[in-house]
């Protein structure tokens, strides 16, 4: 597996082994700008990821997920080739609706596919970037 701030080089499009300086502060920069969590706290009666909104959008969107058990939820975002650019979220949640901010303020414009792995629940969305 590569190795990155997402299992990527540095940034898309880089062919370059990234500078382990430039990982941590790309780390840095997904946690505090990518992943704003919300719980709603909406009852859950089944998994489900929703269509990000707006879409197509510039440079932000919101995904709304919910989540009918606790455990450990992902959500990680990949380009059109299937290589990861980021993870919005990697961590335990509890039962609930809830939204997270994705900022693609540092990628480039395109097709990015969104997907939430909870459990044994996988479900996966198309988002389109437009500058």
């Amino acid at each position: 597996e590569k190795s990155g701030a997402s299992g990527l080089y540095a940034f898309p499009g880089s062919q370059q082994p990234p500078n382990p300086d430039t990982v941590r502060t790309f780390q840095m920069f997904q946690k505090i700008f990518l992943s704003d969590v919300k719980p709603s706290g909406e009852v859950a009666t089944g998994f489900r990821l929703h269509q990000n909104y707006p879409n197509p959008f510039n440079p932000a969107t919101k995904i709304d997920y919910t989540i009918a058990q606790a455990g450990l939820v992902s959500i990680k975002v990949y380009d059109i080739l299937g290589e990861e650019v980021a993870t919005i979220l990697h961590e335990e949640l509890q039962p609930g609706t809830y939204q997270a901010i994705f900022d693609a303020s540092r990628v480039a414009s395109g097709v990015y596919y969104y997907k939430m792995t909870a459990g044994t629940f996988t479900e996966t969305r198309k988002m389109l970037l437009v500058r």
